[in-house]
């Protein structure tokens, strides 16, 4: 059997820009509903954060008032955050699952394709199991990097950017207080 190939030879590789490139051609066609998922994040991301900020008001001005018509409407936004939560969480899901099943189809129909242009030398060379096994991993791998990967992490990224904004408006010392225990 031949040796390995360089790059199975390689464990905990750092980012190869040539792959980066490689992968980004199948993902070009989708950047627009991907930046759709990313502008869905966004939006998420201020729902998540006016939920407790909703709450802080009722805390700090409505219940020591006693004031029921403004803790009403405080309680209908925080309804209404959370409805919004959910249905942006629904469709940014929606459009991350979308785009990510026809990347993967994508790329195993040109992996196909590619597949079926090679020589008979090279399945000699290479044990089918070898193949098969770099086929369904790889795929599958940049699978989950698309679908709960890039925009889930930039997503939580923003929600924890606006959660530290939030902090030190409310009050900085207590915040810089918080960032020293961490």
């Amino acid at each position: 059997m031949p040796p390995l190939p360089p790059d199975d030879e390689v464990l905990g590789k750092a980012l190869d820009l040539g792959l980066v490139r490689r992968i980004s051609r199948f993902v070009k066609p989708y950047a627009g509903r991907l930046g759709i998922a990313l502008i869905l994040g966004l939006l998420l991301s201020a729902t998540r954060i006016a939920g407790p900020y909703l709450i802080k008001i009722a805390i700090d001005d409505a219940l020591p008032h006693r004031d029921a018509a403004h803790l009403a409407r405080l309680v209908g936004l925080l309804v209404t955050a959370a409805l919004a939560t959910w249905g942006l969480a629904y469709a940014q899901a929606k459009i991350i699952s979308w785009v990510s099943l026809t990347l993967l189809f994508d790329l195993r129909m040109s992996l196909f394709c590619h597949l079926q242009s090679l020589s008979l030398d090279f399945y000699g060379r290479w044990e089918s199991g070898r193949i098969v096994s770099r086929l369904t991993n790889d795929v599958e791998t940049l699978y989950e990097l698309v679908g709960s990967g890039t925009v889930s992490i930039l997503t939580d990224l923003l929600t924890l950017v606006g959660i530290i904004v939030v902090m030190v408006r409310l009050d900085a010392h207590l915040a810089g207080l918080t960032f020293m225990l961490l």
